[in-house]
């Protein structure tokens, strides 16, 4: 899994009452650990790479916006890479204009 949004809202437990454990964000990859279908999809995860908690619940699509997506094919995995390596370039750019 990859997170689509500018980030996604993680839970320490499966309940989305349960205690906020942070954010994931965008381009954070996430491996599936158990999944639940209580009124929607939850999913635990933990993080592989990326910015936001070690682990925790999370849900993929709120009110109907999918904000992660799973990785279906090496060929997506690839161009989601190449998106993130463009991402961090553009931001290194950005931190060594505002630095002259």
């Amino acid at each position: 899994w990859y997170v689509k949004a500018s980030s996604c809202l993680v839970r320490a437990g499966e309940s989305i009452k349960s205690e906020e454990a942070g954010r994931f964000r965008t381009f954070a990859f996430l491996e599936e650990a158990e999944q639940k279908q209580k009124g929607g999809v939850r999913l635990r995860v933990k993080k592989l790479r990326g910015r936001g908690p070690e682990e925790g619940w999370v849900s993929p699509v709120v009110n109907g916006a999918e904000i992660m997506k799973r990785f279906e094919s090496f060929e997506e995995f690839s161009a989601v890479q190449s998106m993130l390596g463009m991402k961090r370039a553009e931001e290194f750019s950005a931190i060594a204009a505002s630095s002259q």
